[in-house]
């Protein structure tokens, strides 16, 4: 499990580090409705990219990881609500909330102090309350009300929180 956590960060990383990349693309070419707002993010994407390899992979406040991988799919999640997408997108924000999820799973379940097995009820929230988040994300395809997708996204967030604890052991 170890490993699989450790590919899923440096892909996170990677990914994040990537989008700071991209940034200067697309605000020259007009992609990017506020630019200023475009390099706040770009530049937050590029602290959490840092923070969800480098604490760990150092051994000081190890924390700081699955914090940043849950920021992480915070900001995936809230960019997947007020922006149009599509398939493409959609199925990208999907892929990066999934593995931001884990990382923060697996690395709360890490840091625990009991790392014994997790109990069924904290897998079944988790798992239940992604998938409601990954509804919302794509409810705009199926032209879901936005009010209703921000509800499920938030209902979702708030059960992916509930199911984090069981992993570190609150």
């Amino acid at each position: 499990m170890n490993v699989v956590l450790w590919v899923l960060q440096w892909t996170l990383g990677a990914v994040t580090l990537s989008s700071f990349l991209s940034m200067p693309y697309l605000i020259r070419r007009g992609y990017a409705r506020q630019p200023i707002g475009a390099a706040a993010m770009a530049t937050f994407g590029l602290c959490c990219g840092i923070a969800v390899v480098a604490p760990w992979l150092t051994g000081q406040a190890r924390i700081v990881t699955p914090i940043a991988a849950m920021v992480i799919a915070l900001v995936t999640v809230f960019d997947s609500l007020t922006n149009r997408m599509d398939a493409a997108d959609a199925t990208f924000n999907t892929a990066v909330l999934v593995m931001a999820v884990t990382v923060a799973a697996g690395r709360f379940h890490d840091l625990s102090p009991d790392t014994g097995p997790t109990p069924p009820l904290g897998w079944s929230l988790l798992l239940t309350s992604t998938a409601l988040v990954v509804v919302a994300i794509w409810g705009a395809r199926y032209a879901i009300s936005p009010t209703l997708r921000w509800a499920q996204a938030l209902t979702g967030l708030a059960g992916v929180l509930v199911g984090l604890s069981a992993f570190a052991g609150l």
